[in-house]
């Protein structure tokens, strides 16, 4: 995202009827909610709905960030009926959702193909080259989120030049990438040949890390002084296919989010139920009742 949004971002709370007089401005909150998501659930909409009927007060001033764009929100446009704000709401997020992630959807999809056809067998080179294109895979993947961190630090900035209390919300669905199924991989396992350790590598290593610098990221956001507030959305359910299983593919951004989340007093929540992230937002929000509890709901396989 480049300077001038990131600017415009700022602008949002600026202007458009966002600056209130000095005698309210310590009771203002302000939000950015922002959602990472490659595809839309149902979730998504309860969340959003969840939170204005339950977090989201009169006086609080809003900024929602998509895949494809940012959305300022003036006091005009939070005065209509709450019902219509949260139906637009949910419609653009969808519809960015959609718009913005197919690169992302069309990875995790061919990387299920591969996962399939390595567990249907093959010769050995042809193995080999579906191990090597589902690396390369990967390595967009881990590329396309290399700048999570930057982003993070520019948002925090933001708050630098608004009054009020803040918070910055990651709304970010547990993302999934297929691997061959458990027989295979314990047969690349007991081999061993090159082949077996390519294998292990290609589909379990852990070398693609997000490079975020989370020290530096807390001292950005200590300073402004925001909290950073992270729901990693867990499925209802995960269900594995005869030739393939899914593995978590963002464990390196929990873990740093994790940490964030923990350096600046934020709540971090991993559930397949918004209400229960909702529920701990009001309490440490509208309520002042310190609870950063994680909720691990593990879905059902």
């Amino acid at each position: 995202m480049n300077k001038l949004i990131i600017g415009l971002i700022a602008g949002l709370f600026l202007t458009a009827g966002f600056v209130l007089p000095a005698h309210a401005a310590q009771q203002t909150r302000n939000y950015m909610l922002v959602f990472e998501a490659v595809d839309y659930t149902a979730q998504l909409k309860e969340g959003v709905e969840e939170f204005f009927n339950n977090v989201f007060q009169d006086g609080d001033q809003l900024i929602v960030v998509t895949p494809v764009k940012l959305i300022g929100y003036s006091k005009q446009k939070l005065s209509v009926p709450k019902k219509k704000l949260i139906a637009d709401l949910i419609k653009e997020v969808k519809t960015d959702i959609s718009s913005g992630s197919v690169r992302a959807r069309d990875i995790l999809s061919n990387m299920e193909s591969i996962a399939r056809e390595v567990s249907q067998g093959g010769t050995e080179q042809v193995i080999k080259g579906t191990l090597e294109t589902y690396y390369q895979l990967r390595k967009i993947l881990a590329s396309m989120r290399s700048n999570y961190g930057d982003n993070l630090e520019k948002y925090a900035k933001i708050f630098m030049r608004v009054k009020g209390e803040n918070h910055l919300v990651m709304i970010m669905p547990q993302q999934f990438r297929a691997v061959p199924n458990r027989d295979t991989m314990e047969r690349f396992r007991s081999n061993p040949q090159e082949i077996g350790f390519k294998a292990a590598e290609v589909f379990l290593s852990e070398n693609f890390k997000s490079g975020i610098d989370v020290k530096r990221l807390a001292s950005v956001f200590k300073y402004a002084n925001v909290r950073f507030h992270y729901f990693y959305m867990k499925p209802k359910s995960i269900k594995n296919r005869r030739d393939f299983q899914f593995i978590d593919n963002m464990g390196d951004l929990y873990t740093d989010f994790t940490k964030l989340c923990k350096e600046t007093n934020g709540l971090k929540s991993t559930s397949a139920k918004p209400a229960v992230f909702v529920k701990q937002m009001r309490q440490l929000v509208l309520e002042g009742k310190v609870t950063t509890e994680v909720v691990d709901e593990t879905p059902e396989k």
